[in-house]
C-alpha cells in the first residue's frame, strides 16, 4: 500500500500495482494510517464504504471524512495504540457514506519499521451486521419461546449437547427452592438431583428421544428440592436440531410441577379408576382436569376429536390452559370458545349444551361439570365433547320438512275444514241421516288431519329450539273451567260425565296458557277416547302435596286402565299402546310425548298412574307465579 521512494524500479512498481490489485480484491475494508489522525492508503473496499475514490482519501486526515467528534474519538484511540503498541480488536457500530449504521468487527495492529520504532497502524474492518441481527432475532426468539414456556407456571430448560451445558431458567430454579446464582449450567445438576429410583428409567427415556428413537422426552419423577424434600416434575423436552448423521445436537424443554397433581391421585385412587372406567367407556370425548387445570385424564375419543396424535395417556398432567389457547385456531370463533371455557369454570355450576362449530365445519356439544367427591372436596372439572354435526344437518333438513309442512299441507287442510263447515251449516236440515253421519266423518278427519299437522310442527321446532312459550301469571282455574265447558257436551255425546274439582282457591300459575290449554285438553280428549259409556272423567286441580311451590293438574277416568308394559311407555314418541290398537283409533301417537314435552319446558313434570280394571289418572304440575310461592 505504500513504496519507498528509493525503490522506484519497474519491478518494484509492478510489484506495488500487484499487491495493490490484490488488496482491492479482497471483500474486507483495508487501509493503513501513518499518525493518529492521517490515512495512508486505503484499498477499494474501505473507499467505497466511506464514499470517496481512494486517490481522495490517501494521505489525508481523517477529519476531512468523519464529524469532529467522531474522529477526535477515533484519533485518541488511535493514539493510544500508537503509544502501547499492543494491538486492538473490537466491533463498533459505524455510519456508511449512506448514512445506514453498520456493525464492523475492526483490527487495528501496529507496524514496527526498521528503526524499531512503530511507523503506521495497519488496519482492517469486516461487516458483520446481518450476523448481528440474526443472533438478535434467535436470541429474540428464545427469549419468546421461553416467556411462552414460562407463562403457564413451567421451567424452561435449553441443552447444548456438543458442549454438555444447560441453560436453566429462573423459573426452573424457583421450582426447586434455589436462587438465580446457585445452579450451575452442567447435566449434573439436574441428574444429581432426580430421585435415585427414579434417576435409570429418566435417563433411559432421554436416551431414547436422542437416539430419535421417540418424536419427544417425557418422564414424570422425583427432583430434589433445596430443603432437601422431593417433589413431582414432568420433564418434557425435544430435539430441535441434529448434525447430517443424525446425531442430537441441541435439545429444548419445560419442568412442571405436577406435585399436588400426583397428590391428588394418590388420595383419590379409587374414585379416578371408577371415573377412567366410566369414561372410557361413554362415545364422548372426554377430559378431566385437576383444580389446577392440569390433565388428569382423557379418553381416545377426545384424542379423536381434537385431532391429537398422541395416546391418551400421553396428555397426563399437560396444561389445560395452553392447550385451549392452542386449540382455538380451529374453531369458528377463537376468542368465544376460551371465553365460554373461563364463564363455565367460574360459575363452578354445570354447563350443558353449548354449541362450538370448527373451521372446518363440524359441530360439537361442549358440557360442562364441575367434580365433587362425596364429601364435598371438589377434585376437578370434566369436559364432555359430541360431535353432532349429523344431528345438525338432520336439524336443517326436518326444519326444511317442516317448512314444507307448514306450507303445503297446513292450508289445505284448513281450507278443506273451511269448506266442510260451511256446508255443514248451508245444508243444516236437508241432509239425509246417512249423508249426514258421511260430512261429519269429513269434518273429523279434516281436524284429526289438522291435530296431526300441529303435532309434526310442534315436535320439530322443540327439538331444534323453535317452539315459542310465552309464560305469563293466569289463573288454572279460570282455564280449566273454560275447557271443561266446551267439552262437556262432547263428553255427554259419548255418554260420560264430565266433572271439574277445584277445591280451595289456588293463587296464579306462571306458564303459556295456551300451551297449558294444549296439554289440559289432550288428556282430557285422551281420556273420552278410552272411557266408555257410561263413565266419568275428571278433572282436578289442588296444591302439589309434594311441593307447595306447584299447582298439581289430574285427569281422571273410569276406563279399563294400562298395564305395565304401556304405563312405562305412554309418554313416548309415537307410541299408541294396545288399548288404540284394538279400538283401530288414528293418529301419529305425539300427543302425549308433546303434552310431557310442554310441561317440562315449563319447569313442571308429568306422569300416569293405572293398572288393569282400575282407570287411568294423568298428573303434571306447573310452578305458581313468584310472588305466590
Amino acid at each position: 500500500m505504500t513504496k519507498n521512494q528509493n525503490d522506484d524500479t519497474p519491478q518494484t512498481q509492478n510489484s506495488c500495482a500487484e499487491n495493490e490489485e490484490l488488496l482491492d480484491a479482497i471483500p474486507a475494508q483495508i487501509w493503513h494510517l501513518t499518525a493518529p489522525d492521517a490515512y495512508g492508503a486505503v484499498n477499494a473496499a474501505h473507499a467505497e464504504f466511506m464514499g470517496r475514490p481512494k486517490s481522495g482519501m490517501e494521505n489525508r486526515k481523517i477529519t476531512d471524512f468523519l464529524p469532529a467528534d467522531e474522529a477526535d474519538a477515533c484519533a485518541a484511540a488511535n493514539r493510544g495504540i500508537f503509544a502501547s503498541g499492543r494491538p486492538w480488536a473490537g466491533e463498533q457500530w459505524v455510519r456508511n457514506a449512506a448514512g445506514e449504521r453498520r456493525l464492523l468487527y475492526i483490527k487495528k495492529s501496529p507496524w514496527i519499521g526498521p528503526d524499531g520504532k512503530i511507523s503506521m497502524l495497519v488496519c482492517s474492518a469486516v461487516d458483520i451486521t446481518e450476523r448481528a441481527l440474526a443472533e438478535e432475532r434467535l436470541r429474540e426468539s428464545e427469549a419468546r419461546w421461553q416467556y411462552a414456556l414460562e407463562g403457564a407456571g413451567d421451567g424452561a430448560w435449553d441443552w447444548d449437547i456438543r458442549t454438555g451445558k444447560i441453560f436453566f431458567s429462573r423459573r426452573w430454579k424457583e421450582m426447586l427452592g434455589y436462587s438465580e446464582e446457585e445452579v450451575g449450567d452442567s447435566l449434573d445438576e439436574w441428574s444429581n438431583r432426580v430421585h435415585p429410583d427414579d434417576l435409570p428409567e429418566a435417563m433411559t427415556l432421554v436416551r431414547r428421544h436422542l437416539d430419535g428413537l421417540t418424536p419427544q422426552y417425557w418422564s414424570e419423577h422425583r427432583v430434589r428440592c433445596k430443603d432437601g424434600d422431593y417433589k413431582w416434575i414432568l420433564d418434557r423436552g425435544k430435539v430441535i436440531e441434529r448434525d447430517k448423521d443424525g446425531m442430537a445436537l441441541r435439545c429444548i424443554g419445560t419442568h412442571s410441577d405436577i406435585d399436588a397433581f400426583k397428590r391428588l391421585q394418590t388420595e383419590n385412587k379409587e374414585t379416578l379408576a371408577e371415573l377412567t372406567t366410566l369414561m372410557d367407556h361413554l362415545h364422548a370425548g372426554v377430559l378431566l382436569e385437576s383444580p389446577e387445570r392440569r390433565v388428569m385424564f382423557a379418553n381416545r375419543q377426545f384424542c379423536e376429536l381434537f385431532s391429537i396424535p398422541a395416546p391418551p395417556d400421553r396428555l397426563e398432567c399437560a396444561d389445560c390452559e395452553a392447550a385451549a389457547r392452542q386449540t382455538k385456531e380451529v374453531m369458528k370463533e377463537p376468542e368465544a370458545f376460551l371465553a365460554g371455557i373461563a364463564k363455565a369454570i367460574e360459575s363452578g355450576k354445570p354447563a350443558l349444551g353449548a354449541e362450538l362449530e370448527l373451521k372446518d365445519g363440524r359441530v360439537y356439544e361442549q358440557n360442562y361439570i364441575p367434580v365433587y367427591l362425596g364429601d364435598g372436596r371438589f377434585i376437578g372439572h370434566m369436559w364432555k365433547y359430541n360431535d353432532i354435526t349429523e344431528k345438525k344437518k338432520l336439524e336443517a333438513v326436518r326444519l326444511e320438512v317442516t317448512h314444507h309442512v307448514n306450507h303445503e299441507l297446513r292450508r289445505p287442510i284448513g281450507d278443506q275444514v273451511l269448506v266442510l263447515d260451511y256446508l255443514k251449516a248451508e245444508l243444516a236440515g236437508k241432509l239425509t241421516p246417512e249423508h249426514e253421519t258421511i260430512l261429519n266423518s269429513a269434518i273429523g278427519a279434516a281436524d284429526n288431519m289438522t291435530r296431526m299437522v300441529e303435532d309434526l310442527l310442534d315436535v320439530t321446532r322443540s327439538e331444534t329450539g323453535k317452539l315459542s312459550m310465552r309464560a305469563e301469571d293466569f289463573s288454572l282455574e279460570t282455564l280449566a273451567g273454560e275447557i271443561a265447558a266446551s267439552k262437556r257436551p262432547f263428553a255427554m255425546k259419548q255418554g260420560l260425565e264430565l266433572r271439574l274439582e277445584t277445591g280451595a282457591a289456588l293463587p296464579a300459575v306462571h306458564a303459556d296458557p295456551a300451551r297449558v290449554r294444549q296439554v289440559l285438553s289432550n288428556l282430557a280428549d285422551n281420556a273420552f277416547k278410552f272411557t266408555p259409556s257410561p263413565g266419568t272423567v275428571t278433572i282436578r286441580l289442588a296444591r302439589s302435596a309434594g311441593d307447595p311451590a306447584m299447582a298439581e293438574v289430574s285427569v281422571a277416568d273410569t276406563g279399563p286402565g294400562m298395564d305395565k308394559g304401556d304405563l312405562e311407555k305412554v309418554f313416548d314418541r309415537l307410541y299408541q299402546g294396545l288399548q288404540a290398537s284394538r279400538k283401530g283409533m288414528t293418529g301419529l301417537g305425539l300427543g302425549l310425548y308433546i303434552a310431557k314435552m310442554l310441561v317440562e319446558k315449563q319447569g313442571g313434570r308429568i306422569w300416569a298412574e293405572s293398572g288393569k280394571g282400575k282407570g287411568s289418572v294423568f298428573r303434571f304440575t306447573l310452578p305458581f307465579a313468584p310472588k305466590n310461592s
